[in-house]
C-alpha cells in the first residue's frame, strides 16, 4: 500500500512510498489546492492523509511514517526497514523495538575533534549493533529554524519541525514513554 509523505524541512515535495518495497514516486500537486501539512508531529499522524515525512541527506533518503498496520516505520536509504511501534486494535501502543537506542550527538572527525555544525544520528541495538547511522549538517536546520522563528510566530514550532533526525528522536522517545506508561498501568 502506498503511504503519502512530505519532505520534513519544507512540508512540501510530496511522495507516495510503497511500504512493502520502499519504492517511491512524486505526487503531482494541484497548484490551486495545495495540501496543508501543519506542524503536527509524526506521533499524531497515524490516521492522517500524510502519515509521516522524509529527508534527503547527501542523496540518501530516510523516512519515518505510519503504515496501514498502524506501525511506525523508520526506513533507510539502503532499504532497511525498522518497525518501531504499533497501535493495537484496542488502542494500546506496543514498543516493537524496546532495546533500540536512538542517539543524536555532535559529529567528531578521526582525531576526536568536534565537526562544527555536524551531528550523528544513530539507531543501535545491544544485540545487533548499529542498525543505522548518518552524519549530517544539523547547523543548516538550526539556521532554518532560527530564520523562521524571526519571521513568524508559531508557538509550537521547534527545531524538530525542521530537522528530521531531531523530530525522529523526539517521536521515538515520546512513544516509548507512552508505551511504558501503558505497560506499567496494565
Amino acid at each position: 500500500m502506498h503511504i503519502r509523505l512530505y519532505r520534513h524541512d519544507t512540508a512540501g515535495d510530496f511522495i507516495d512510498i510503497d511500504d512493502a518495497t520502499g519504492i517511491w514516486c512524486a505526487v503531482p500537486q494541484d497548484p490551486d489546492h495545495p495540501p496543508l501539512i501543519g506542524a503536527m508531529p509524526v506521533t499524531m499522524r497515524v490516521g492522517e492523509e500524510f502519515r509521516g515525512s522524509y529527508t534527503i541527506e547527501d542523496d540518501r533518503r530516510c523516512y519515518l511514517y505510519w503504515n496501514d498496520e498502524r506501525e511506525l516505520v523508520f526506513r533507510t536509504h539502503d532499504g532497511r526497514r525498522l518497525s518501531l511501534f504499533r497501535y493495537e486494535a484496542d488502542g494500546a501502543l506496543t514498543d516493537l523495538a524496546p532495546d533500540l537506542q536512538v542517539q543524536l550527538e555532535p559529529a567528531t572527525d578521526g582525531d576526536g575533534r568536534e565537526m562544527t555544525g555536524m551531528s550523528v544520528f544513530s539507531l543501535r541495538d545491544p544485540a545487533q549493533g548499529t542498525l543505522y547511522e548518518i552524519t549530517y549538517d544539523s547547523l543548516a536546520y538550526a539556521r532554518m529554524f532560527g530564520i523562521a522563528s524571526m519571521l513568524t510566530f508559531i508557538p509550537d514550532e521547534e527545531l524538530g519541525d525542521f530537522d528530521f533526525f531531531v523530530g525522529a528522536k523526539r517521536a521515538i522517545e515520546e512513544l516509548r514513554t507512552s508505551a511504558g506508561r501503558a505497560t506499567m498501568a496494565g
